[in-house]
């Protein structure tokens, strides 16, 4: 499993820090982007019926989701992006290495700079009508490549390590949950929380949902 590899790859006096690094990036930022994914479909029923003709599409007789024929399911990678677009990290921070001059203003080693993921996803130059879920607009992606206005995993050198990973097992997760499960939001999408700005947002209230286990795709 996935520590069995980490312990036998790295140093065993660093595999502490990261198991705890790990277990954060799934608890701050994949379980709750599955969860807003899920809401966001779920809402959309439009979207939904999509997903599940792509996926009865893909899928064919074999109902079971497995790794070899998820990754064909390219609008339901279309939905996470978005979902990760407008529940992006209200923050990402860099500390400067070495001097560096941004629009006339000059940054000395050791500061420390922001940027807001979260504000940057909503400017309607970068994305149409930013505030829709809409993810048909990524469906001119190239394959693991995204714009530089897409800030979620970080960017240039030093984007998140373990983002195809994380990519993988929302994927993964929400295309069993799609599969498997109707889902009805008792009280719609739940407000965002906007004191939440380390990590993906986190919803403001509970969200009770009405689970229905399905008989067929």
């Amino acid at each position: 499993n996935l520590v069995q590899v980490l312990l036998a790859t790295v140093d065993k006096e660093f595999a502490p820090n990261w198991s705890l690094l790990l277990l954060w990036a799934s608890l701050a930022n994949a379980i709750p982007i599955t969860f807003w994914t899920i809401a966001l479909i779920y809402s959309h029923p439009e979207i939904l019926a999509k997903i599940r003709a792509e996926m009865a599409c893909v899928l064919m007789a074999d109902r079971a989701v497995s790794e070899t024929n998820f990754v064909q399911l390219s609008y339901l990678k279309q939905c996470v992006l978005e979902a990760i677009r407008l529940h992006s990290p209200g923050i990402i921070s860099r500390r400067v290495v070495q001097e560096v001059t941004v629009q006339g203003y000059t940054i000395p080693p050791g500061d420390l700079l922001m940027v807001s993921p979260y504000w940057a996803h909503r400017d309607p130059e970068s994305f149409p009508e930013p505030q829709i879920f809409k993810p048909e607009r990524w469906s001119g992606m190239e394959k693991n490549v995204f714009p530089e206005e897409f800030l979620a995993f970080g960017g240039g050198r030093y984007q998140c390590p373990g983002r195809w990973f994380a990519l993988m097992e929302i994927h993964l997760y929400v295309a069993v949950f799609v599969s498997m499960f109707d889902c009805q939001l008792l009280n719609g999408i739940p407000d965002v929380c906007t004191l939440h700005v380390v990590g993906t947002q986190q919803p403001v209230h509970p969200c009770p949902v009405l689970l229905v286990n399905r008989l067929s795709l």
